[in-house]
């Protein structure tokens, strides 16, 4: 297991308030490739999807509920 970092956590919130892996991507100013494979690897942390994707929507797990704040 990884150490988290502010940048994946970044990651994280902002996929979670635009319910979007694009917004978020967007609004951090990187590539969606890029905030995909951070996904990846918050998702690997977590032993959780974290997101999952209804009606191109990306919902939020209960655990990623509790992880923000």
């Amino acid at each position: 297991m990884f150490d988290l970092d502010t940048r994946l956590l970044q990651i994280f919130f902002e996929i979670y308030k635009h319910n979007s892996v694009s917004k978020a991507a967007e609004q951090l100013e990187i590539g969606q490739p890029t905030l995909s494979i951070a996904l990846n690897k918050l998702r690997e942390h977590f032993q959780d999807p974290l997101f999952v994707r209804i009606e191109n929507k990306m919902q939020p797990t209960e655990l990623s509920k509790q992880i923000y704040p």
